[in-house]
């Protein structure tokens, strides 16, 4: 796969984000040693099944690789190299074999909740704190609303 493209989509798991000084590190090293060596090196913070398991708790499984359009994305067997030196940001993701436990995260729940406007998916507050207030003993009196 050349530079820019965008992997197909399947199930990846995030190995290892950097940003900032971190990612200069990883961008000079790409520089000098390319995309294949940046891959080899970061593939040491990969640990196997604990790096999945993990990702997989946190619900971090992504079913494709987007990136903006500085970012450069490059597959290297297993892994997906994206890097971005405008913006100073590296990450390594894993193919991973999509199993119940990967995919039970892939796709979140968007239901709204009653709470939400389920036309604009805002939140939508309870009107009765403005409502007219009836007591017992003034259930008579002229009902009271908001005033400026």
């Amino acid at each position: 796969m050349s530079t820019n493209d965008v992997p197909a989509t399947g199930s990846w798991v995030g190995v290892v984000f950097f940003q900032g000084e971190d990612a200069d590190r990883v961008l000079d090293y790409i520089n000098k040693h390319g995309t294949q060596g940046a891959v080899e090196y970061l593939s040491n913070w990969d640990y196997g099944d604990e790096t999945t398991n993990a990702a997989t708790a946190n619900g971090e499984i992504h079913l494709d690789i987007s990136g903006g359009m500085l970012d450069h994305t490059v597959e290297h067997g297993s892994y997906v190299l994206s890097h971005n030196p405008h913006l100073g940001h590296v990450a390594l993701y894993r193919r991973i074999d999509p199993t119940p436990e990967t995919t039970a995260f892939a796709v979140p729940e968007l239901e709204p909740t009653p709470e939400q406007d389920r036309t604009s998916g805002r939140s939508v507050r309870d009107a009765s704190w403005y409502q007219q207030s009836r007591r017992p003993d003034t259930a008579s009196s002229p009902a009271r609303g908001l005033g400026l």
